[in-house]
């Protein structure tokens, strides 16, 4: 989890620059596909 914890420190760091629909839209879809894994994860386990 680290690791993602970064990529959207990363991401909203670089968002200043007047693409933030964008990247709401982008982090929307890497939230949702996270949870996604992780409760297929939980499943599994």
């Amino acid at each position: 989890m680290p690791v993602v914890a970064l990529t959207f420190t990363r991401l909203f760091l670089g968002g200043g620059s007047g693409h933030s629909d964008e990247l709401d839209d982008h982090i929307g879809q890497s939230l949702a596909r996270i949870k996604v894994i992780a409760e297929r994860g939980t499943l599994a386990g």
